[in-house]
């Protein structure tokens, strides 16, 4: 099984309150990628200004040309998985040195999850190149790996592969998809986008789980 992830937010506590990383599951990835693909380049036709762009991304996207990509990915056949962080009960001083192996454990935290209540024996995951994480490729694969087979106790195949997004037009949907959860995190009075795709979201995990949102 295919897991496509990225994050929404910023890690500063002086910004939003609520830090998202999340994304989908599929078992056709290559699909995706040609629907986001198509829908991109619908969006570039119509907006010029796009059109020097390398990467189209969901913070730098006008409103309708945003609706209309969460629209065609709410049409397809993806489960959405998520966590989002409140970032008011992070302790700065030990997260200062520590972001990479924090958003690690938090992308675990949504593995373990997606693992215990799936009968995957596979998982491969694509993230973001420019993504947090810590710096060894192998360290993620490695920790996730220990976790679902010896701390989950179920036997599982894990793979990461770390791509650049302005490539891959399945990490490009990821992205959009984060960005509309981090919208209804933060602004959820004047969220517009994850309506679209709230029915695919098959888990909202939260962090910490004592006192969040309080």
């Amino acid at each position: 099984m295919n897991l496509i992830f990225d994050e929404s937010g910023n890690w500063d506590r002086n910004t939003e309150r609520y830090f998202v990383i999340g994304g989908y599951v599929t078992q056709n990835q290559y699909r995706i990628r040609a629907v986001m693909r198509r829908a991109v380049k619908d969006v570039r036709e119509q907006f010029p200004s796009l059109s020097a762009l390398p990467e189209i991304k969901a913070n730098n996207c006008p409103s309708i040309a945003k609706d209309y990509i969460i629209r065609k990915l709410a049409k397809e056949n993806i489960d959405i998985y998520y966590i989002v962080v409140d970032k008011n009960h992070l302790d700065y001083n030990l997260l200062e040195s520590n972001y990479n192996r924090f958003y690690n454990y938090q992308l675990g935290l949504v593995a373990r999850y997606i693992r215990s209540t799936n009968n995957f024996t596979e998982l491969n995951f694509t993230i973001d190149n420019k993504s947090l994480k810590v710096g060894s490729l192998n360290s993620f694969e490695d920790y996730i790996a220990i976790k679902l087979n010896f701390g989950l106790r179920k036997q599982t195949y894990v793979s990461v592969k770390y791509l650049d997004s302005q490539h891959f037009f399945e990490i490009q949907a990821a992205d959009f998809i984060c960005n509309a959860l981090w919208g209804r995190e933060n602004y959820p009075n004047t969220d517009l986008y994850s309506p679209f795709i709230w029915r695919l979201v098959k888990k909202r995990l939260k962090f910490p789980i004592t006192g969040f949102g309080k």
